[in-house]
């Protein structure tokens, strides 16, 4: 299908969808799908198995938790189940590009299938991740940071579990290992050349202006002075239980004649000015 032509039927899709009832996140799930290059899929390994195989493969459950490691059969049974939703969402989209009546059906059928593909995905990420973690560790990058490494090598194994192909009998481990050392490879150079252009970071602590923090703290000991010759002088006529309390507040329990005579010499000052 052309491009153009593509794009425009692309446009009415979304457009349908908006107006079958469907929100703004699933019209954006959709163009994802519709659009993604890596849905493209005109066959499933599971067509050349037998029907009971490919019923328990697809039936097949398998729990994945953060920490966990997948073995070989697991990882396999996971891209297995991944082919087989990403031909069937092959199938929709192509449906879906040559018509202009789509049924909210289809889109709902859609969705649910990527729904499932992003769940699997997620769980090869996960029974994997210790790859990521170990091969950063041991990877020497001066200067560029641990967090950055892991955030771009996880990055690299889901876009490795988009592209393997667990029928030519290799391991995924051994599939994302270079996709990961490659991704590392990239972060280092750009964090590099960002060096290269601002070679020395900003440090805050040296454009931080303590004017405002200077001005309420004599504020609040203009306040305390004027509150001590008021309560030593009691011009406010206070009772003894509102004075305990502005003892309490304003912690004058200890307040001496000294400390009295220096609230005053305070207050003359600023009176002066």
């Amino acid at each position: 299908m052309d491009y153009a032509i593509q794009e425009r039927t692309l446009d009415k899709l979304l457009l349908r969808a908006g107006q079958i009832g469907f929100s703004a996140f699933q019209k954006r799930q959709l163009n994802s799908v519709l659009t993604s290059t890596s849905m493209e899929a005109s066959e499933t390994p599971l067509r050349a198995m037998p029907k009971a195989a490919i019923s328990a493969i697809l039936k097949k459950n398998i729990v994945v938790l953060p920490g966990m490691t997948l073995n070989r059969e697991d990882c396999r049974v996971l891209f297995l189940q991944m082919s087989h939703i990403r031909y069937e969402i092959c199938l929709i989209r192509q449906r879906l590009l040559e018509t202009e009546n789509a049924g909210k059906s289809d889109f709902t059928r859609l969705l649910k299938w990527y729904d499932k593909y992003i769940e699997l995905r997620g769980k090869i990420a996960t029974g994997n991740m210790g790859l990521v973690l170990a091969m950063a560790k041991y990877s020497h990058y001066p200067d560029v940071e641990f967090t950055d490494l892991i955030s771009e090598g996880s990055m690299a194994l889901l876009r490795a579990s988009d592209k393997f192909d667990c029928t030519r009998g290799f391991q995924f481990s051994t599939y994302a290992c270079k996709a990961i050392l490659k991704s590392f490879s990239r972060a280092a150079n750009r964090h590099y050349r960002y060096r290269s252009f601002f070679p020395a970071q900003l440090d805050t602590s040296i454009e931080k202006d303590d004017y405002l923090e200077k001005l309420r703290k004599d504020n609040y000991t203009d306040r305390v002075s004027q509150i001590g010759v008021i309560f030593r002088n009691n011009t406010a006529k206070l009772s003894g239980v509102e004075e305990s309390v502005v003892k309490m507040r304003f912690s004058l329990n200890d307040y001496d004649k000294q400390s009295y005579d220096r609230s005053e010499e305070h207050t003359s000052e600023l009176q002066s000015h």
